[in-house]
């Protein structure tokens, strides 16, 4: 602001500036009034233009929270997010520029209506109506696989609990492909499937994910790779020579290689690990044992992928005392 002389006026130190009736649509009034140097008041009323509505376009459970989408409307310098829970009152939850916004905030199990109303650039002025009715979503968190287990019979998927989930759909891919519904889950309570299909598929990298639902509406997921592989029998075990033992099993040939696991305890409480590198390689000797002792063995392979080491299930177990 600049006076007649056409020096520049400062706010709070030259005049002050006062809004009433400014936060919503219809008439406004300004006063200014001059300070220190500067007397005098002028007040003036403009007018709130009112925008469109903003179109809410979805709402939708994402891996971080509730996501919604609204369409852009001209004139409008910002968004203001509403939230509210059953009969209560509309709260602000956030101001963006964009047209999308993720409700971090948000609890699983509980079910939220959300709104948006356009705003000023100095964001004290409401130039929109608003949906009074919302959209409306039951928040659910992301399945979360917690394991992938081998088993004599397939693969064992476990994952966490989701509060307010009424079930979970189990899916399944190769690694590459598209994802399939295998699973259908119908108790929030249950949180593990046994997929007997892939029995025989040994060697084949899969990829598993859970998602959560209540009703029609459903949660996000996130895929977990795993291996199938199927596991190895034990053929003999022998107190070979001196304080020594060989163990032979049968080959997997679309492991890496294998695992054994060998202890005095018929549980394996306390145990020794030795790994054999080549899935050619069906024998292994263990020395240093313990004259008069009784040692347990089982073995499992493994497939090496990327890094990351996959488990077939483990072997019956055998036993054998050392007498030599």
């Amino acid at each position: 602001m600049k006076n007649a002389s056409g020096n520049t006026l400062t706010s709070g130190t030259d005049y002050s500036v006062a809004y009433s009736n400014n936060v919503s649509i219809g008439t406004a009034t300004v006063t200014v009034t001059g300070k220190g140097n500067y007397t005098g008041t002028v007040t003036k009323t403009f007018t709130i233009t009112a925008l469109s509505t903003p179109t809410l376009s979805g709402v939708s459970n994402t891996t971080s929270g509730v996501k919604i989408t609204w369409k852009s409307v001209s004139g409008a310098a910002k968004y203001r997010v509403f939230r509210k829970t059953g009969s209560g009152s509309w709260k602000k939850i956030a101001d963006t520029t964009s047209t999308s916004y993720t409700d971090t905030t948000a609890a699983s199990g509980t079910t939220y209506k959300y709104t948006v109303r356009c705003l000023s650039s100095n964001s004290s002025v409401y130039t929109s109506s608003y949906n009074s009715t919302g959209l409306s979503i039951r928040y659910l968190t992301a399945g979360k696989i917690s394991s992938l287990t081998n088993t004599s019979s397939g693969i064992t998927v476990k994952w966490s609990k989701v509060t307010g989930a009424s079930g979970y759909y189990v899916y399944r891919k190769t690694s590459g492909g598209s994802y399939s519904k295998i699973a259908t889950v119908k108790s929030g309570s249950t949180v593990s499937y046994s997929d007997t299909a892939v029995k025989s598929k040994n060697g084949t990298t899969y990829v598993y994910a859970v998602r959560p639902y209540y009703s029609s509406t459903l949660g996000s997921y996130t895929g977990k790779t795993t291996v199938r592989l199927t596991g190895v029998s034990i053929s003999s075990l022998k107190n070979s020579s001196s304080k020594k033992m060989t163990v032979k099993w049968g080959k997997n040939s679309k492991a890496t290689g294998y695992q054994i696991q060998y202890s005095t305890s018929s549980s394996f409480s306390s145990y020794k690990t030795v790994t054999v590198t080549s899935y050619k390689t069906v024998s292994k000797t263990i020395s240093s044992l313990t004259k008069g002792k009784r040692y347990y063995v089982r073995v499992r392979a493994y497939k090496t992928v990327s890094g990351t080491k996959y488990y077939s299930a483990w072997s019956s177990k055998k036993n054998v005392k050392i007498s030599k």
